[in-house]
């Protein structure tokens, strides 16, 4: 899709945890995949990739935060201001808080149990989450555009497969050859930038971190049987 070069991919990355969200707290896993795409710009902003913080919440989490240089306004002036975000050990923490903060404020209770898609982004706008007043519009153009609303009648996420064997061995910093090329070639397919030289250094074990992450692993970069299973599921 032009402009969205990443769709496919980050898609498949947040529809496990919208998809378990959705049964867990019957909310509809296209507003959160939608939110999630408009406000991190699909996956790229700093807060999503640094702090794994998808919906730009301030504060910290389990006493873990990361503090951004912010531009706020404060009475009609413009001022820079240092403010602590949230870091969250993996995407999945940060739409659980954000389903989290919905269910703590009454004026969002109309978007739990709301599996029409258009009656839930109005109800968002409408509960005041945005100043955007085409917050709701934005979010439904996500949607349709990106066929999101047929995760809406999923009640959990289809079986994966594993595309390629475990080759039976710890892959690590050091390691070198054909697994190491795999693993290189699968994560530039998650629009990681490694070069494929099947050797493991300081930046694939940064980006398998990084993965690990984002995934809810153990980030140690150190590719087991867990996270290649993961990697590799198809």
């Amino acid at each position: 899709m032009e402009g969205e070069p990443f769709v496919e991919n980050f898609i498949d990355l947040v529809v496990p945890y919208v998809i378990k969200l959705q049964k867990e707290e019957h909310i509809a896993a296209s507003l959160l995949i939608a939110q999630s795409i408009l406000e991190t710009g699909w996956g790229e902003s700093f807060l999503a990739k640094n702090a794994l913080n998808l919906f730009g919440i301030k504060g910290s989490y389990k006493g873990q935060s990361i503090t951004v240089r912010t531009i706020e306004y404060v009475q009609g002036e413009e001022r820079v201001v240092s403010s602590a975000f949230k870091r969250y050990p993996s995407w999945y923490e940060s739409f659980k808080d954000l389903v989290e903060f919905y269910k703590r404020g009454t004026r969002y209770a109309p978007l739990f149990g709301e599996m029409d898609y258009k009656k839930a982004c109005l109800a968002l706008q409408q509960a005041g989450y945005a100043s955007d007043p085409n917050y709701a519009s934005k979010l439904i153009g996500i949607i349709e555009r990106n066929g999101l609303a047929k995760y809406d009648t999923m009640s959990s996420p289809p079986p994966a497969s594993v595309t390629k064997p475990y080759p039976g061995e710890l892959i690590k910093k050091g390691s070198k050859g054909m697994p190491v090329l795999d693993i290189q070639k699968q994560l530039n397919k998650l629009n990681f930038k490694l070069a494929e030289d099947g050797i493991f250094g300081m930046k694939t074990e940064r980006t398998v971190r990084t993965f690990q992450q984002i995934k809810g692993l153990s980030a140690d970069g150190v590719v087991g049987v867990k996270t290649w299973n993961v990697l590799f599921a198809n």
